[in-house]
């Protein structure tokens, strides 16, 4: 039983007399039509379905929940790992490859790209002069490096080669 308001041990918790209850703002009368309606709707629709061959929603959406069941676990059996190699990469991107790979390991690691950069400088101090197309090529490429395996380990595998693109 609820005190009543006149009860001594009941404390004000500050809420107005004038709010109304959720549950008595609801107009129960329209609900239930409007539920009635959408019931009848439903199966009016399964019945006119079935007239035509058509399965019925619940049928039809049992299905696709099978057919996604089906595909999950198809994906999960299917393993398919691609790997590229020097070889797969077109003849100048081989070349560039493979001459950025000074050990021949198949990937170009920091050092190598450092090396890279060292060379460079060494051939601006002592005033050898190199195309301009190349030097923008080659800092593009540094920056797509840099930019595609900053999180990802220090080396650039055939496969993310950035000349391949």
């Amino acid at each position: 039983m609820y005190p009543s308001k006149t009860d001594d041990s009941v404390e004000d918790d500050g809420a107005d007399d004038g709010e109304v209850n959720l549950l008595d703002s609801i107009d129960w009368i329209a609900l239930c039509i409007l539920s009635s309606y959408a019931c009848l709707n439903f199966v009016a629709n399964m019945i006119e379905n079935h007239q035509k061959g058509k399965a019925c929603v619940l049928v039809r959406m049992c299905i696709v929940c099978r057919n996604l069941s089906r595909e999950v676990r198809v994906r999960k059996q299917l393993r398919v790992s691609t790997s590229t190699s020097v070889g797969d990469l077109a003849q100048h991107v081989q070349d560039a490859f493979r001459l950025l790979d000074a050990d021949g390991s198949g990937t170009i690691e920091e050092g190598e790209l450092e090396a890279l950069v060292d060379e460079l400088g060494r051939r601006r101090l002592v005033g050898e002069s190199l195309a301009e197309r190349d030097v923008d090529e080659i800092q593009a490429m540094l920056l797509y490096i840099f930019n595609h395996n900053v999180n990802d380990g220090s080396s650039v595998t055939p496969g993310r080669c950035p000349l391949a693109s």
